[in-house]
């Protein structure tokens, strides 16, 4: 799960470099052994040892989640972010995809493949949605789909390498532009055979509103257990969890029930009237994906494997509290301003809505809140400190706010929808190549799969800024409109994160470093003067 030989009952799950999204796969593999376990419970109680405890004791008077094995059919609500992408009224709707590109590690059998295909289809529900786009719009999972379409080969046997590869992008950009909301298909795949001796390429493609990046992982892990069973036998799944429709069924009544107004306060707070535009180098430039530019950072695995498993230990820290300290740092550099609107993007299967699981289901679950960050004076360890407390102030993961936002009935949710957008947008992924089961038949491969978005589409935001770790490095992806940014722009601005988050990294990894703040003392309320007070004395006292 974490790459470690080993790992003690003692030791912390984030200071080993785990993240919420290995949180969900230490889920779902606790529950094939019979364990259940929520997001919540791994978060608070950090250790194995801790958690065993908890779970222990919780699991009796757990809600009872009943899932259906079966098909799911009929109308739905949608999922709070597949409301927010419709706000967006792109140009392209059915052109909005997130796609894998594997490589196959044996010559593929391509009846098996459409089999195993035809398997998750029926498996997983989110992948026969259908959307009327003339009423609503509206969202619906039909009981059977076409399938003649689902998986198409191309074989690239007897061509060069050189030959293969133009062949693989050509092929790729068109079917990226094949899906279709209302009509379908909303998933298929595109084998690449290029012969015995070179491993052929899958390139599997989804509509964003079916998928998101936690989808990926299970839809490979059920496709290789589809693929490798024997011929005429049913593969071994997972029992099913949570239905997509049952759990926004359950969202949208617990929205309704106003269980969820206390958070409307925080989420109000992240307003900000105050003019914070971003320095655009041509404002009068489109922002549209034909002018989409990307620029990247890659991190050494050293300075990567500090992040993840030495940094933490400072100041009971996530790799999100430091990814984003430097962030607000270096905006503060660019902008001279002392705080950033921006939109969070999370998983979104934090264990919100009562008695459902979402840690073996696909679909479109991302949590998209916005968050007010305002850079704390003083010393870098101050900064680290204030940032951490900022982001545990969170309500619910971020998943209350699209609850509220879009699927809330009250005057407060009223004026959530009329609250500054943000202009910046950042995720991290997480650790790509970790947390799910072995697997023997695929691997990520390098060749590109097209272009995912529509180019007359709007760019919902002037900067969206992507990282994972992949191969134990770090690499941040910002994407920005080529027409309204300098590319010497963003690679300064590029250039400059990276330093500082290296300056914290360096900072939390020195022996002299470190410090509690508030959260890491929920059952007691107090701020951080006061608890700094209470530990100096403590220390002076241990001094004598």
């Amino acid at each position: 799960m974490l790459g470690l030989a080993q790992v003690g009952r003692h030791d912390n799950f984030f200071e080993l470099g785990g993240d919420s999204i290995l949180g969900l796969q230490v889920i779902a593999q606790a529950k094939e052994i019979g364990l259940s376990l929520t997001p919540r419970q791994l978060f608070q109680q950090q250790t194995i040892e801790a958690l065993a405890a908890v779970a222990n004791r919780e699991s009796a008077t757990a809600p009872v989640i009943q899932a259906e094995q079966g098909l799911v059919s009929g109308p739905l609500p949608m999922t709070p972010a597949q409301r927010w992408w419709f706000e967006q009224r792109l140009s392209e709707p059915h052109h909005w995809n997130q796609s894998l590109m594997v490589t196959i590690s044996e010559q593929p059998d391509r009846a098996r493949l459409a089999r195993a295909l035809g398997l998750l289809l029926e498996r997983h529900d989110a992948l026969r949605m259908r959307f009327d786009l003339s009423n609503g719009p509206t969202a619906r999972i039909e009981a059977m789909v076409p399938s003649e379409d689902l998986l198409t080969s191309v074989d690239l046997s007897e061509v060069s390498d050189e030959a293969a590869a133009n062949a693989i992008a050509d092929e790729s950009e068109r079917y990226q532009q094949s899906l279709h909301l209302e009509q379908g298909p909303l998933f298929r795949a595109l084998l690449f055979d290029l012969g015995p001796t070179r491993p052929s390429r899958f390139l599997l493609m989804a509509h964003h509103l079916v998928v998101d990046g936690v989808s990926w992982r299970i839809l490979l892990e059920d496709l290789e257990r589809a693929y490798l069973a024997e011929e005429g036998s049913q593969p071994i799944f997972t029992p099913k969890t949570t239905s997509i429709k049952q759990w926004t069924e359950a969202a949208q009544t617990l929205a309704e029930s106003g269980a969820l107004s206390s958070e409307a306060a925080f989420w109000s707070e992240q307003d900000q009237p105050r003019d914070l535009s971003l320095p655009l180098d041509d404002p009068r430039g489109e922002r549209s994906e034909a002018s989409a530019e990307t620029c990247h950072l890659s991190f050494s695995q050293e300075e990567t494997e500090a992040l993840l498993r030495q940094a933490p230990a400072a100041y009971k820290t996530q790799v999100n509290d430091l990814l984003l300290a430097a962030l607000v740092h270096t905006f503060h550099w660019w902008t001279g301003e002392d705080r950033l609107l921006l939109d969070l993007e999370g998983h979104g299967r934090e264990s919100i809505v009562p008695g459902t699981d979402l840690s073996r289901t696909v679909g479109w679950f991302t949590s998209i809140f916005p968050l007010l960050l305002r850079l704390p004076k003083g010393s870098t360890g101050d900064i680290v400190k204030g940032i951490k407390e900022q982001l545990r102030a969170v309500p619910s993961g971020g998943v209350g706010y699209g609850l509220l936002r879009y699927l809330g009935r009250s005057p407060e949710t009223e004026r959530l929808r009329g609250q500054t957008t943000a202009q910046v947008c950042f995720n991290y992924l997480g650790q790509l190549d970790r947390g799910g089961a072995e697997q023997a038949l695929f691997g990520l491969a390098p060749e590109p799969t097209g272009r995912e978005h529509g180019a007359s589409n709007w760019m919902p935001y002037e900067l969206t800024i992507t990282a994972d770790v992949t191969d134990g490095r770090l690499s941040m992806t910002w994407t920005y409109s080529g027409a309204r940014f300098k590319r010497a722009t963003i690679e300064r601005l590029g250039a400059s994160y990276r330093q500082r988050l290296c300056d914290l990294i360096v900072h939390c990894c020195a022996p002299d470093a470190g410090g509690y703040t508030p959260s890491d003392f929920p059952d007691v309320q107090i701020d951080q003067d006061a608890l700094d007070n209470i530990l100096e004395t403590m220390e002076r006292s241990h001094a004598r």
